[in-house]
């Protein structure tokens, strides 16, 4: 008995794509994957995230754009994991569609084009999400930005300042606590906990030199002045012989006056009063000055049960 051939679609197709085309419903669940509801593409093809950015587009009105945290990965930024793709419309377009998250704009931003994608720019980006994210996250995602285009902190500011409506308060607030100089999320996180808790701005990637002028070591914060530096201790860590180097690394720091305040990143979730103690504590002995505390940290940082 002959097989009926199935009938080639090429790309990402609707289903009624599928019905023109004389495909059946059989031969649409064998042959061919659904990327997002209404939309499939030959199951030959690797599915990546770009395919279903591509897809959720095409189930969007038409000058869409990608944007919130879709925008954000596509950027570089850190920001939290979300099973949907972000897109952006005008207010009072829909987007009925599984997997697709609609945002509304009274006048679509500006658009950059990112791997051939209509996306938000960075600042908008910032913007746009630091007014419903928590602060630490937006300024987590901020600092990802200005990590990789030092110029970026001012246009990030300049934005947020330029904002106005619900959650603009917040937006502003985040790009003011930006800086340039941490290397990573929890960096970040570390030194928002110590300015939100009234503890004086650290110097963020601080170098220490010998005495013929060379560079030995960079610090994550420091506070030269007293000699007190916080270190951030990664799962890069780990391992034996890290674990070697870094205490030799602090030992080395140590001989020459340094006391050094190791963070991690259960400190962070776990015990944050325990580790602004001991940063208070190494700056009252080292001599260094200290303000009055704030309990707002109470409010982004909650011990977890």
């Amino acid at each position: 008995m002959a097989i009926d051939p199935v009938p080639a679609l090429d790309g990402i197709f609707s289903h009624g794509d599928a019905v023109a085309a004389g495909l059946t419903h059989r031969q649409l669940e064998r042959n061919y994957i659904r990327l997002l509801p209404g939309r499939w593409i030959r199951n030959t093809t690797p599915v990546t995230q770009h395919l279903i950015r591509q897809a959720a587009l095409s189930l969007a009105p038409r000058g869409a754009l990608l944007c919130h945290a879709t925008a954000a990965e596509l950027h570089g930024g850190v920001v939290p994991q979300t099973s949907s793709i972000h897109v952006g419309i005008l207010q009072g377009q829909r987007v009925r569609t599984g997997g697709i998250t609609a945002h509304h704009y009274e006048v679509l931003p500006k658009t950059v084009v990112v791997q051939g994608l209509p996306v938000t720019s960075t600042q908008q980006t910032f913007v746009d999400l630091a007014r419903c994210l928590p602060l630490v996250d937006a300024v987590v995602l901020g600092d990802s930005f200005v990590r990789r285009d030092h110029s970026a902190l001012e246009q990030l500011l300049t934005l947020a300042r330029e904002a106005r409506g619900r959650g603009s308060r917040t937006a502003i607030r985040a790009a003011e606590l930006l800086r340039v100089g941490a290397e990573s999320p929890y960096e970040t996180r570390i030194r928002l906990l110590m300015a939100l808790a009234g503890l004086p701005e650290p110097v963020l990637q601080h170098l220490v030199r010998d005495a013929r002028g060379r560079i030995v070591y960079r610090l994550d914060l420091a506070y030269p002045h007293c000699r007190v530096a916080v270190e951030y201790d990664g799962a890069h860590h780990a391992t034996a012989a890290q674990r070697s180097v870094d205490h030799q690394r602090r030992e080395d720091l140590e001989s020459v006056g340094w006391r050094v305040v190791v963070a991690t990143a259960s400190d962070i979730h776990s015990r944050p009063e325990l580790l602004l103690t001991r940063i208070r504590n190494a700056l009252r002995l080292a001599g260094g000055r200290l303000t009055l505390p704030s309990e707002e940290w109470r409010l982004h940082f909650r011990p977890a049960l």
